[in-house]
């Protein structure tokens, strides 16, 4: 029993030893990477820092050894790094990734840092081990460009608007010319109101692409019924509209909430691109819009009998500027938008199409009826 004891005692000796050795060893490789590493304990103290802290926040590692490691983050980085901690706790053992944490250095100036955070097992005086990687650079360039992108969609938002008071003035000219002028010359005058009206819904389109990306979502109740009709409404001047037979079927037991402007932006392409793919060959052509709904999501379907789309097509549809065929003459955004949109919306786009036989478009998009009900 006494020799038992006197092996248990000096196992813990050994491994006291060998936990010693690892940590030195351990240390020191981090030490020539270029990596930050802390060591904090359960309060946030910092009990340990590597050297390579002072080449980029210039702070000695003795100066922080005793201080709040919250003290030197930013403002804005502190509920995120509370709320990694509590995830750490919840995972248990699993090391939790730290994204793009603001650190201050001795003048003020602002790192961030990406990285990893896990629990201690080699430094008996701690609690946390944090490595993190400086990638300020990569963050000045992401911001810079997010800067950029916003001015450049604020331009074309300014210039769309601008742009569009020009055109209805030379459209209103062209219908008083009309009245006063011969046959033949009224031929030309429709050429260019044909062209007035596609440069109209160009930029109209590209409006509604940077409004898309810049607005936040707003759930309404949405009325199926008259929305269809206003968009039916305002396609009858398009050519062959006449032509076509529309079928609506809503499923009205259900109250639907979703974004209003998004919904109406992806009907109005889907609804213009029935009937600019109609199918001139086809005695009876239609399009069919379906609505069904339950609690969680609604299924929009839009489905025609047009001239379909080829399979050399049909993975590209959804690219900016990709035409569904080569005898379109659109601006080649509308189906972009669309999936745009649905992005926003967290909803899902499936295609079926033949050539020569039609397409079917279904959506399915969440409700927010419950979300709504709750306010």
């Amino acid at each position: 029993m006494k020799l038992t004891r006197q092996y248990s005692a000096q196992t813990m000796l050994d491994l006291e030893g060998v936990k010693s050795i690892l940590r030195d060893r351990y240390v020191s490789i981090i030490e020539k990477g270029n990596v930050i590493f802390i060591v904090i304990d359960q309060a946030g103290t910092i009990c340990y820092a590597s050297d390579y802290v002072n080449e980029i926040l210039h702070y000695s590692s003795e100066e922080l050894v005793g201080k709040k490691l919250v003290d030197m983050i930013e403002p804005i980085s502190i509920s995120y790094f509370n709320s990694t901690i509590q995830q750490l706790l919840l995972d248990g053992s699993e090391p939790v990734d730290i994204k793009d944490l603001g650190l201050y250095c001795v003048d003020c100036q602002r790192h961030y840092f990406d990285g990893m955070i896990t629990y201690s097992e080699i430094f008996p005086e701690a609690h946390y081990i944090i490595y993190l990687h400086d990638v300020t650079n990569r963050k000045v360039k992401e911001e810079k460009l997010t800067q950029m992108n916003l001015e450049l969609d604020g331009f074309i938002y300014k210039a769309s608007h601008d742009l569009r008071a020009p055109l209805a003035s030379l459209a209103g000219l062209i219908n008083l010319t009309e009245k006063s002028i011969s046959i033949e010359s009224k031929e030309y005058l429709e050429l260019m109101k044909r062209s007035v009206k596609r440069l109209d819904q160009y930029i109209t389109k590209l409006a509604h692409y940077t409004r898309n990306g810049n607005l936040g979502l707003e759930y309404n109740e949405i009325n199926f019924k008259l929305v269809l009709t206003d968009i039916i409404e305002a396609y009858k001047f398009l050519p062959n509209a006449d032509c076509i037979d529309f079928r609506i079927s809503i499923d009205e037991k259900r109250h639907v909430h979703a974004d209003l402007f998004r919904l109406q932006l992806i009907l109005n392409n889907l609804i213009s691109n029935t009937i600019k793919y109609y199918n001139p060959h086809e005695p009876n052509p239609y399009v069919e819009i379906t609505v069904v709904a339950d609690a969680k999501k609604f299924e929009l379907i839009v489905s025609d009998n047009g001239i379909g789309i080829t399979d050399e097509y049909k993975g590209k549809i959804f690219n900016m500027f990709q035409r569904a065929t080569t005898q379109a003459h659109g601006s080649g955004i509308g189906l972009y938008l669309v999936k745009k949109a649905l992005v926003k919306m967290e909803g899902k786009v499936e295609v079926q199409s033949e050539y020569g036989q039609g397409t079917e478009f279904t959506l399915t998009i969440p409700n927010h009826v419950d979300d709504c009900l709750k306010l």
